[in-house]
């Protein structure tokens, strides 16, 4: 297959995209981890009680509400929707 001038430089720009793209997600999924994933890596003061840590939520009560069916649909596939 010959590939003219234009489709070598349009491989070529999507092969800088790409790599672009690549190294964004690198960066992104490196800072996502050293944020929220890692626990060593945190800008709470030893001992600091926040409402949003997973010890403090356990405390709360969150009610829910009663199921309420509002419309039933009809059976396919083998099953009640």
């Amino acid at each position: 297959m010959v590939m003219n001038a234009f489709q070598t430089d349009q491989g070529l720009a999507h092969q800088q995209f790409s790599r672009r793209r690549f190294l964004l997600g690198s960066v992104l999924l490196s800072v996502l981890y050293s944020r929220l994933i890692h626990p060593n890596h945190t800008n709470a003061q030893e001992g600091e009680i926040h409402p949003l840590m997973i010890s403090e939520m356990r405390k709360q009560s969150y009610p829910g509400s009663d199921l309420m069916i509002e419309q039933t649909l009809p059976t396919a596939g083998g099953y009640d929707r």
